[in-house]
């Protein structure tokens, strides 16, 4: 873990004692120790018939990187939400980003091993908030984790695993319905980079 991932979990961390100390955490039942969950999860691997190197750069501006000031030059959170909102103009943010695959500087590879990707943790901490008050363990799939990969012939490939799918497994009707605004707020993004929708992503 580099110290620019470091610093992210840090910053985030401190928004959830700030947002939580704003307001009261709704009283709700801890979820149960040792408890099993099952659930289906959809996988969108899509290929976006954009270079890669352009596709990464259009992406990047699209989602711009998450900056400690965001939350260092806010008094409250109420800053800290307008903050956010001024940056993450379609809707997310980049947390992490994560090129540098260790059999990447072996000499003699083929195939796969030689195309570039590029894995994002990609998210909202303002959202996140609004489930994170429900149950914490949420932070296991928020922010999200997507995959930028190069196909064969050059492309950029988006791959990314339907949000509603993993917050609905919690079984909490409210952070079922943040999951939703997700695939909404997913669905927007694609659209603005020319990437084809799947059809199952909005509901």
């Amino acid at each position: 873990m580099t110290a620019g991932v470091v610093m992210s979990v840090g910053i985030i961390g401190a928004i959830f004692v700030a947002s939580t100390q704003a307001g009261s955490m709704a009283s709700k039942e801890a979820p149960k120790s040792g408890e099993v969950t099952s659930y289906t999860l959809n996988r969108y691997t899509l290929d976006t018939r954009q270079d890669y190197t352009k596709f990464v750069a259009r992406f990047e501006k699209a989602v711009p990187s998450f900056t400690p000031d965001i939350v260092a030059s806010a008094s409250d959170w109420n800053e800290v939400v307008a903050n956010t909102a001024g940056i993450a103009t379609n809707g997310f943010l980049i947390y992490t980003k994560f090129t540098d695959w260790p059999w990447g500087r072996f000499s003699g590879m083929e195939g796969l091993d030689k195309r570039r990707g590029t894995m994002y943790l990609m998210g909202n901490h303002v959202i996140a908030e609004t489930m994170y008050r429900h149950n914490p363990g949420v932070m296991a799939h928020a922010p999200l984790r997507l995959m930028i990969f190069e196909n064969e012939r050059g492309d950029a490939v988006f791959q990314i695993e339907r949000p509603s799918d993993q917050f609905a497994a919690y079984g909490d009707e409210e952070i079922a319905k943040v999951g939703l605004l997700l695939n909404q707020k997913l669905e927007s993004l694609l659209r603005g980079l020319d990437v084809p929708v799947p059809s199952g992503l909005p509901r």
